[in-house]
């Protein structure tokens, strides 16, 4: 038996942290192509459809509309008659709550100069930059 894939709510822009499912437009069992419009979402910029890039059978829905969830969350699984789900947990949020990020300690700005070719002359520009170690 093989796996189902795992569709996830997707990331529309660099700011986009959320996303809520206004309605999905197919159903659990409903075969879907590639291109199929799945569900539409709804970010605090605007509201979107969102394709498939799988083939296959709609097997499994994990959030229902009306929730919330954070981009790259797991909303379904596509894939075939007795393919195995994946075990997952997805936490459903409140809109607008934001998960706590991740505490790391910084370390004191270090300037960074830039040199910008601007024709006949060239700007330098100073500008601060925060350093963050990594783990």
């Amino acid at each position: 038996m093989a796996q189902a894939q795992t569709v996830q709510m997707p990331k529309f822009g660099q700011m986009v942290e959320e996303s809520t499912i206004i309605a999905w437009k197919k159903r659990e069992g409903d075969k879907i192509a590639t291109g199929d419009i799945l569900f539409e979402i709804e970010t605090d910029k605007a509201n979107m459809e969102v394709e498939s890039f799988l083939d296959g059978t709609l097997l499994k829905i994990l959030v229902k509309e009306g929730q919330t969830v954070a981009v790259q969350t797991p909303v379904a699984f596509v894939g075939n008659a007795g393919d195995t789900l994946p075990e997952v947990k997805v936490e459903i949020l409140t809109p607008g709550e934001k998960k706590a990020p991740e505490e790391r300690p910084v370390r004191a700005t270090t300037p960074v100069v830039a040199a910008i070719d601007a024709g006949p002359s060239t700007i330098h520009v100073a500008v601060p930059v925060a350093v963050v170690p990594q783990p």
